[in-house]
């Protein structure tokens, strides 16, 4: 017999980061975004209650085998991880910046393991402020066409899988002159196809740079990886 308590309605977690009565900052299709309470520069992702609600009643023997027996919802926070230390070694050896906003460790909290995440930007709410929202705002000023361009070349050239670029998870961090993506990136098939042959994934991110390209006014030379006005 299933005992599992109803995660819509079972008791806080014990120990760990106390997050009742927090308001996230920000919320996604599966996961909130808190501020971290003991570190300024990081923020807590965790899942959402229907994420978790749905994942731990979902029916079935394959539903229960994937909650028992592998990492469950954590399998996405493995992809972000591997994705993450992948780009970062390069980056290391190539002398690139860092495309992507740092991973931490998985800590505990009143709302199950959180993510810690590099928190990015100096917006009134803390945070980046979108590629979306600054193109809205008027044609992009030259700082910030460079600084777009600076993180293209080298979410290319480090062969970052970014199957979810968009203007939604490329924010502006004022504070350090620079575009980093916040999450969207790595394999979330079963047979890492991209991964394994650098061209396909090539190809998909040349994609989302030309739609970064239409929205922002821009275009998006993928022979030198950089974006241009027209």
């Amino acid at each position: 017999m299933d005992v599992r308590p109803d995660p819509a309605h079972a008791a806080p977690r014990p120990g760990g980061i106390d997050l009742r009565g927090a308001a996230p900052l920000a919320s996604g299709a599966v996961r909130d975004v808190f501020a971290h309470p003991l570190r300024g520069d990081l923020l807590l992702k965790v899942w959402r209650p229907a994420k978790v609600e749905a994942f731990e009643t979902k029916p079935g023997w394959l539903a229960r085998v994937r909650r028992e027996r592998t990492l469950g919802l954590h399998v996405g926070t493995l992809r972000e991880w591997r994705a993450a230390l992948r780009a970062q070694v390069r980056a290391e050896r190539r002398g690139l910046p860092m495309p992507l906003a740092r991973v931490g460790g998985l800590v505990p909290t009143t709302r199950g393991l959180a993510l810690e995440v590099e928190r990015v930007g100096d917006g009134a709410d803390g945070l980046g402020r979108p590629l979306k929202a600054l193109a809205k705002a008027g044609p992009l000023d030259d700082a910030a066409l460079d600084a777009l361009s600076t993180f293209a070349h080298a979410l290319v050239r480090l062969g970052v899988n970014a199957p979810d670029l968009s203007l939604t998870n490329v924010v502006w961090d004022g504070a350090a002159g620079r575009f980093v993506m916040i999450d969207g990136y790595g394999e979330k098939t079963l047979i890492p196809l991209r991964e394994w042959i650098p061209a396909l994934n090539r190809r998909r991110v040349d994609e989302g740079m030309r739609r970064i390209a239409k929205r922002t006014g821009l275009r998006w030379d993928a022979a030198r990886a950089v974006f241009e006005r027209p």
